[in-house]
């Protein structure tokens, strides 16, 4: 029977993979996951704005949180990892994203009426 795997923690790809290494160093066996899975996402290559998550199996899961030094106490009180994507950050960019999209559309609509 297949042991259950569990979450672990949430991080960007570069972080997961860190963490996965270093795990893989003490003998734990881990495997990192997407929140975003669907067609979509795999055509397009379209990353998750809240990172990766590191499953492990359920009997490692202690064992893991001593060797990253992760406790319930810095769970609830801040994020493991700091995340450089602020919420007004992603805001701007997605303004600055519908702003080139509108300039494309105009640039399109202008060479079609010449």
């Amino acid at each position: 029977m297949e042991e259950k795997f569990v979450y672990l923690l949430n991080a960007s790809e570069a972080e997961c993979k860190l963490i996965q290494q270093r795990l893989k160093e003490v003998g734990i066996n881990s495997k990192i996951d997407d929140y975003i899975q669907n067609a979509f996402s795999s055509i397009y290559g379209a990353n998750s704005l809240i990172g990766k998550k590191i499953i492990i199996p359920e009997s490692k899961l202690n064992e893991a949180k001593k060797i990253l030094n992760i406790t319930e106490e810095k769970i609830g009180k801040k994020k493991l990892f700091s995340k450089s994507k602020k919420p007004i950050y992603i805001f701007i960019r997605i303004i600055i994203l519908l702003f080139l999209i509108v300039l494309g559309v105009l640039y399109i609509f202008s060479t079609l009426n010449h």
